[in-house]
């Protein structure tokens, strides 16, 4: 029982230890100019390029106080799957007003869908294509697309090594 006793100690010390730590808050900067891209379900031009539109979020940029040295991006955005929405073409920057491609339209589209929990479509960097910031284009990133249209992309932008 002493040995027990002693053992819940000195784990009641180190959790005090460990759980305190001073910090000061990370930096948090609010954007309503964020995009993020999804398939067109009707044809855009250049016809020989994917239909790809970006359509408007809303998001935050997070500087964190962890000194690891990077800057989040954050953009969050409903996808209306069942109405004519505006959007941007990815291609050529023009305003459209598209229907949105369905999931399987999508992938059938672009050909580098993945499937994550819950039949969420999750996408990130290593499909080849980076996240433009306004600290420049990063592939670390990462997007998750629900079934009921919610979207959240996080880019990540390293501070340069030199």
């Amino acid at each position: 029982m002493k040995n027990v006793f002693s053992k819940l100690i000195i784990a009641a010390c180190l959790s005090l230890i460990v759980s305190y730590a001073s910090a000061e808050p990370a930096f948090v900067s609010m954007f309503d100019n964020c995009q993020v891209g999804w398939v067109s379900a009707e044809p855009l031009e250049p016809a020989f390029l994917p239909n790809i539109v970006f359509i408007r979020g809303s998001g935050v940029g997070i500087v964190p106080n962890n000194g690891l040295g990077y800057t989040q991006f954050h953009c969050r955005t409903r996808f209306d799957f069942s109405q004519p929405v505006p959007a941007l073409n990815f291609f050529t920057f023009e305003p459209v007003v598209v229907m949105l491609a369905s999931f399987s339209q999508a992938c059938a589209e672009v050909g580098f869908c993945q499937r994550g929990n819950n039949g969420a479509v999750v996408l990130d960097g290593s499909i080849g294509l980076p996240c433009g910031t306004a600290l420049g284009p990063t592939f670390d990133w990462h997007a998750v697309v629900a079934p009921s249209g919610q979207t959240k992309i996080v880019c990540k932008v390293h501070e340069s090594q030199d």
